[in-house]
């Protein structure tokens, strides 16, 4: 049987692995370190784990997972305050 691929999208590479790593006992996973390789990696996946905040404007990256209705989980290392600003 087929796993479903998750996306994990974080430009810090030792929060890229923390998330990745549990993720991989039950889904296919692919990692992006940058907004480019996402948009490289988007194509067939279930579902995105995408940082708030990365290396570029994710304007495209946005609006890929948007256009092709991927469903999203936002995460951040901000402390909540930060993040709502």
């Amino acid at each position: 049987m087929t796993r479903p691929t998750i996306l994990v999208v974080d430009d810090h590479p030792a929060a890229l692995e923390a998330l990745a790593a549990p993720l991989r006992e039950r889904y296919a996973v692919r990692t992006a370190g940058t907004v480019a390789a996402a948009l490289a990696a988007l194509a067939g996946v279930s579902c995105v784990v995408l940082d708030l905040l990365l290396d570029a404007p994710a304007t495209a990256l946005h609006r890929a997972l948007h256009n092709t209705r991927t469903p999203v989980v936002v995460v951040s290392g901000l402390e909540s305050t930060a993040a709502q600003q």
